[in-house]
């Protein structure tokens, strides 16, 4: 696994696992829903993050 800096969480080191593999991978959709769960972190998870994307982020990582 990989450290990122921005990874605050062990939740947001796996949203920016899955967006690193998304990337390679060039899935639009789960790196548009990494980017929204990036945006919720430094707003407000409770308040801004979507269960869908975190359903979906979260089947992705396994």
């Amino acid at each position: 696994m990989n450290s990122h800096l921005f990874a605050t969480t062990p939740r947001m080191q796996i949203v920016w696992d899955v967006l690193e593999a998304a990337k390679d991978n060039a899935d639009e959709m789960v790196i548009a829903a990494c980017r929204r769960l990036i945006v919720a972190d430094r707003l407000g998870w409770k308040k801004h993050a979507k269960r869908g994307d975190i359903e979906l982020v979260m089947s992705i990582a396994g």
